[in-house]
């Protein structure tokens, strides 16, 4: 995506960067899931982790750390508490958190669905005070979390 962008940065390493990370199914149109990943070898065992929704161990660059960055697509949340919402709509869920990838073919109409049914169930998991929402903090980092502890 960052090519087509006209004021993103020139992405190389000769910049003190780690890693670049390519999604080929969704920005080149590849018609199967793809991807290509380049790492500094210094930092290949560093990215190795279990990535719960894949069930198996992963190299991959999250989301998480370009969350608020203006350019990314990415969208992280707090995980639903309902495993149907979270496969009715496919989200990518680890520990606390759950994350999605907005595409430009998506409309503002299915957003606005999206939106309106995160809304209502998430009034029905915590209307009685029994459940509270996540803390995303360790996730996120504390100033991007909004949870009680950190408005």
């Amino acid at each position: 995506m960052m090519p087509f962008v006209k004021r993103a940065p020139k992405v190389t390493f000769k910049k003190p960067i780690g890693s670049v990370s390519v999604s080929g199914h969704k920005f080149v149109g590849c018609p199967m899931p793809c991807g290509v990943q380049i790492t500094r070898l210094e930092h290949i065992n560093a990215l190795y982790r279990d990535v719960e929704y894949l069930a198996s161990r992963d190299a991959t660059i999250m989301g998480i750390g370009a969350m608020l960055n203006e350019l990314s697509s990415t969208v992280v949340f707090e995980r639903p508490q309902d495993e149907e919402f979270i496969r009715k709509w496919q989200l990518a869920c680890q520990g606390n958190i759950a994350h999605v990838v907005v595409m430009p073919n998506i409309t503002i109409d299915k957003l606005d669905d999206f939106l309106n049914e995160l809304v209502q169930k998430r009034v029905a998991w915590f209307q009685d005070g029994k459940l509270q929402p996540p803390c995303i903090a360790s996730d996120v980092g504390k100033e991007n979390c909004l949870c009680a502890l950190h408005k």
